[in-house]
């Protein structure tokens, strides 16, 4: 587990939501999750699907306008992450407001909640966020449960896509830590970055493309073992 990886992980524990659990929140609409994000947002294959639906845009050309593929320093996968304009600010943000609001990223559209996958019992567990320049938790909030907050962008059907989608990511970091000596490092590389990222066609369903995409990397990826 990265730095990262960590502090969520101290984060979720010490702010865990538990089941049928409230918390407490009102949007200022300020914005400032927006803007000047300490870390980039990760995206993943499935935010990338609905990001291209909304836009009406492959999710290559998604990426190529609003994100950037990096390789993992730990990990030797290839992560997708959302760029920053020039003043901080978020690229999606046009005229102040999101250009993919009904479809952004799960990570946006969870704020102020936060997520961490039990692998084994297949589910999401949440946890509130702590963002000191938030002011959406100060003064007079709203009371919320979990189940009502992400029914606001169908987050429950994302969420299940998402874990599918996560345990491919595990089973390929696996394997790409082992490989990342291999000769064919780099095509390995460019073949996840198709298959978890762009091979995904916003005009089907995304369980098509994403069995797709799996049978994919399984003919592409020798002694590739996934769960």
């Amino acid at each position: 587990m990265d730095n990262s990886g960590k502090k969520r992980f101290e984060t979720y524990e010490s702010n865990v939501i538990k089941d049928g659990g409230t918390f407490k929140f009102k949007c200022k609409m300020c914005g400032s999750c927006c803007c000047n994000r300490p870390e980039p947002i990760k995206l993943s294959g499935v935010d990338l699907y609905y990001m291209a639906k909304e836009l009406g845009m492959t999710p290559e050309m998604v990426v190529g306008c609003f994100g950037r593929i990096i390789v993992g320093k730990t990990s030797k996968m290839p992560l997708c992450v959302l760029v920053e304009a020039s003043d901080g600010s978020c690229k999606l943000l046009m005229e102040d407001k999101c250009i993919v609001h009904a479809n952004k990223p799960a990570a946006c559209a969870m704020f102020p909640i936060g997520s961490i996958i039990d692998v084994e019992k297949g589910k999401m567990e949440y946890f509130m966020q702590q963002n000191a320049a938030c002011p959406g938790t100060e003064g007079e909030c709203d009371e919320h449960t979990c189940e009502e907050w992400l029914s606001e962008y169908d987050l429950k059907k994302r969420n299940e896509q998402y874990i599918k989608w996560y345990r491919i990511l595990l089973d390929l970091v696996n394997y790409m830590k082992e490989k990342s000596d291999s000769s064919d490092y780099n095509k390995y590389v460019e073949t996840c970055t198709i298959c978890m990222y762009l091979n995904y066609d916003p005009s089907r369903s995304f369980e098509e493309s994403f069995e797709k995409n799996k049978k994919i990397l399984m003919e592409n990826l020798p002694g590739l073992a996934l769960s």
